[in-house]
């Protein structure tokens, strides 16, 4: 028993181990061997090469990243800045990456294509952080790419609001699930002197109903006190 234990536990640690090897962060020499640098870039090797860094994800980013503060030339920048487009996973590294490249590049005349890449991909994945460095590019002196910028910023708020939408409407959700919040609590009070009115006629009710009760009581004494009366008359 002891032996098939120990032998589970080895080969436990060995699928593991594997799956660990298999799941490694990428070096820059094996992401940089994967870029595609034909006019096209539509052969079928190339276009596997693309899908096998998209896929990779969050184990390219790290490397991607050093590679896009290197580079020198659009051709890079183009390789890089569709797989952190299109890929999956957190996207803080990316995020950086593209914030830096524009700080760095963002004041350098003429402008250089890959800029225009960078500032397109802050469009399609930013937020109020990546919005605040779009801005810096606001008085560029190129007016192709000042135009990119005001496109990107346009998508940024877009997907801003529709975010404070969504909150919103989860916010009403939750307050309808789980009770009105006390904000909801206090609106729902009764105005100044409701309470009072409320109060005033219980009583008066109360009031009548007894007042009934000892008319109806007297009465009843009166018919039996008459017709006392009327028996012992006779």
């Amino acid at each position: 028993m002891q032996s098939k234990a120990v032998a589970i536990i080895f080969l436990v640690g060995a699928f593991s181990g594997h799956c660990r090897a298999a799941e490694h962060t990428m070096t820059k020499e094996e992401v940089f061997r994967l870029f595609s640098y034909s006019v096209e870039r539509n052969s079928p090797e190339e276009f596997n090469n693309f899908l096998t860094l998209r896929d990779a994800g969050e184990r390219a980013y790290p490397a991607l990243a050093e590679l896009l503060a290197e580079a020198e030339d659009p051709a890079t920048v183009s390789n890089i800045v569709p797989v952190f487009v299109q890929s999956k996973g957190d996207k803080t590294v990316p995020l950086n990456a593209l914030n830096k490249y524009i700080e760095h590049q963002g004041s350098k005349t003429p402008t250089k294509g890959g800029l225009f890449m960078v500032v397109r991909a802050l469009g399609a994945l930013g937020g109020a952080k990546e919005a605040a460095t779009l801005r810096g590019l606001n008085d560029h002196g190129d007016i192709l790419l000042r135009n990119a910028v005001e496109h990107s910023l346009d998508r940024i708020e877009k997907r801003l609001k529709a975010s404070e939408r969504r909150t919103a409407a989860m916010a009403r959700k939750r307050d309808r699930t789980i009770g009105a919040s006390p904000e909801m609590t206090e609106r729902r009070k009764s105005p100044p002197g409701e309470e009072k009115a409320v109060t005033t006629a219980f009583c008066s009710y109360w009031q009548w109903l007894l007042g009934g009760i000892i008319v109806l009581a007297a009465y009843a004494c009166f018919k039996r006190l008459q017709g006392s009366a009327n028996t012992k008359g006779r």
